[in-house]
């Protein structure tokens, strides 16, 4: 936090204390700030204690189980002075006073220790069995009184926080009067400190493919209603799980045709990831045997010509047929898009995509692997 910015709080600070003009509303505010310290440390009191209580409660419990376990074999054979040197051994403990042993009449067996009528001794119970066969019950009589550094602690946490709030006032008083008898106080607005917000920029469509859907006219002839849904889901269904790999986005749905748009900063790499994707596609539709025939048509949104160029391409595909990927020559002529696919030219403004160089058709493989498994 910077020097200005310090200063500021404390001063807005310190003139809410002024607010309080004055003795008497300065007196009940010191009142508060006391009484708040003070019920404070009472409950951090009463949260120590419960908490120590829990904790000695699971220690004798613990106890008291490796203790039965440890009577058991005693108990069985009616071992009386083993017995007695396991409860000797016990109630050499300042934590445990007494050690009885009951028999399955209710009748001491053994017992060690001396009795103690205090208010804070208490007593666990645990049965001694062996082989789930019940022989007796031992008693432990423990001490669970405070230690004197627990209760000192307890009596100075509240009267340390009652003294915390007495300094805070002391300081407050302190510091208002320094700023009552400044020359000049000067004022600072919190807008003072903003963070001017940081423009994002938001990646652009780049490029997109149009699915061309090639036959939705026969089917919608020839198949039912529920089967034709079921042939479009699958459609859906492999887009929805391609789309998020190339960071496609489903932009618009015709009778005939589905635009992909792909975000991005450079031109190429989104025309790169609409290659890929359409790829994926085709692919799936070919190994899973669609009835749905499709073509794809990819393009650049920075073409001005871009609706003649898919009414062309739209042309080319609907002579060409089913389960192929065009785009225009022009958009591939750099050599990163070269070393990367290999095409066949159609005519002078249209190529076709037939693959890709080994390394990324390993890729694009072990992809169509995945969604088949999904």
């Amino acid at each position: 936090m910077d020097i200005t910015k310090k200063n500021y709080l404390q001063s807005r600070f310190c003139l809410c204390w002024l607010h309080f003009s004055q003795p008497s509303q300065r007196l009940i505010a010191l009142i508060v700030i006391t009484s708040i310290g003070f019920f404070w440390g009472i409950g951090l009191m009463f949260s120590y204690q419960k908490a120590q209580q829990k904790q000695l409660d699971q220690a004798a419990l613990s106890i008291a189980q490796i203790a039965s376990k440890q009577l058991a074999v005693p108990m069985s054979s009616n071992n009386l002075v083993g017995l007695q040197s396991l409860l000797n051994n016990l109630t050499q403990s300042d934590l445990i006073i007494k050690a009885e042993v009951f028999g399955l009449n209710h009748q001491v067996v053994v017992q060690a220790g001396t009795n103690n009528s205090s208010n804070s001794i208490v007593t666990f119970s645990q049965p001694i069995s062996l082989d789930q066969t019940l022989m007796g019950n031992l008693r432990l009589s423990l001490n669970i009184s405070e230690s004197p550094l627990a209760s000192i602690y307890l009596l100075i946490m509240p009267l340390f926080m009652v003294a915390s709030g007495v300094l805070a006032w002391l300081s407050l008083k302190k510091t208002s009067k320094s700023i009552e008898n400044a020359p000049n106080t000067p004022e600072y607005s919190r807008d003072s400190y903003k963070v001017p917000p940081q423009k994002r920029e938001v990646p652009q469509i780049q490029s997109i493919a149009v699915i061309h859907l090639i036959n939705t006219d026969e089917l919608f002839q020839q198949l039912s209603a529920e089967v034709r849904q079921i042939k479009l889901d699958q459609l859906n269904g492999t887009l929805n799980r391609v789309l998020p790999l190339y960071s496609g986005q489903r932009l618009d749905d015709c009778k005939n045709t589905i635009t992909i748009g792909f975000h991005g900063t450079d031109i190429q790499e989104c025309l790169f990831q609409a290659m890929c994707c359409s790829h994926l596609l085709l692919k799936t539709a070919e190994q899973e045997k669609w009835l749905l025939k499709l073509s794809i048509s990819l393009h650049t949104t920075s073409n001005e010509d871009l609706a003649d160029n898919i009414s062309t391409l739209k042309a080319i595909i609907s002579d060409t047929g089913n389960g192929k990927l065009f785009v225009n020559s022009s958009l591939i002529q750099s050599n990163e898009l070269n070393s990367r696919v290999l095409v066949t030219t159609v005519n002078s403004k249209v190529v076709l995509i037939n693959g890709f160089r080994s390394d990324y058709e390993k890729l694009l493989n072990s992809q169509l692997s995945l969604l088949r498994t999904q």
